[in-house]
């Protein structure tokens, strides 16, 4: 008889991430700013990497669900027993549209490619926990933009 196998979760009553992990659960994403320099940081520290000011339960900020794949790689063999049924599943680096970057998963898809847009979406995955991992938003036609003079010349051209 084998025993099952521990889930790796996050622990959420660390001190230094437990607002994001709070504000998770309530649908929110944060992440610090620091009230010296605005510095927005990921992942939380003590301190501002930027101006060293102690980080400050108030410094915790909304940002935008949104970014892009930055990077991102398929696992075929899993990383920790505990993944074995997720064969394949993927771990992408998102740049955010707020700045930082942020290590994920994107879920319901298996047509990553870098550049496209992501939005986090919140996955409860106990009664303590929830994980922010994203979705593909849908890719939008380029606009072709006007040249100027080509709207003239096209409708000279219609005479």
């Amino acid at each position: 008889m084998t025993s099952p196998v521990a889930v790796l979760l996050p622990d959420v009553s660390a001190p230094l991430t437990a607002p994001f992990w709070q504000a998770a659960r309530k649908r929110r994403f944060i992440m610090q700013r620091c009230a010296g320099c605005g510095e927005l940081r990921w992942p939380p520290k003590p301190l501002c990497p930027a101006c060293l000011r102690p980080a400050a339960l108030e410094d915790w900020q909304d940002i935008a669900r949104t970014g892009q794949i930055w990077s991102f790689c398929v696992y075929h063999r899993a990383f920790h027993p505990s993944f074995a049924d997720r064969i394949p599943y993927n771990v992408a680096y998102i740049k955010l549209d707020a700045g930082p970057m942020f290590i994920s998963n994107v879920v319901d898809t298996n047509e990553l490619a870098i550049g496209r847009a992501v939005e986090a979406r919140f996955d409860d995955v106990t009664p303590d926990v929830t994980l922010i991992r994203f979705q593909l938003l849908p890719i939008r036609e380029p606009r072709h933009p006007v040249l100027p003079g080509t709207a003239a010349r096209e409708s000279s051209d219609a005479r």
